[in-house]
């Protein structure tokens, strides 16, 4: 039952309520600035090293900093 619980205020709850909402704002800029490359790797056997497939990998290059991580 919804009614019976109850949660305490922290600060660190509204910090990262304001993360998640300037990394989302961060994400929509970077798809309108299109800011966004793929990058394809290929996918190699150890065992005969044949290329088997490739993997398309999005990466994130903002315009004000370096390129973003997985």
């Amino acid at each position: 039952d919804a009614g019976s619980s109850y949660r305490f205020y922290s600060p660190a709850l509204t910090e990262a309520a304001r993360a998640r909402l300037a990394m989302e704002e961060a994400l929509r800029r970077g798809i309108e600035q299109k800011e966004f490359v793929v990058f394809y790797q290929p996918l190699v056997s150890l065992d005969d090293r044949r290329i088997h497939g490739l993997e398309a990998l999005l990466r994130w290059m903002p315009e004000a900093g370096p390129m973003v991580g997985p």
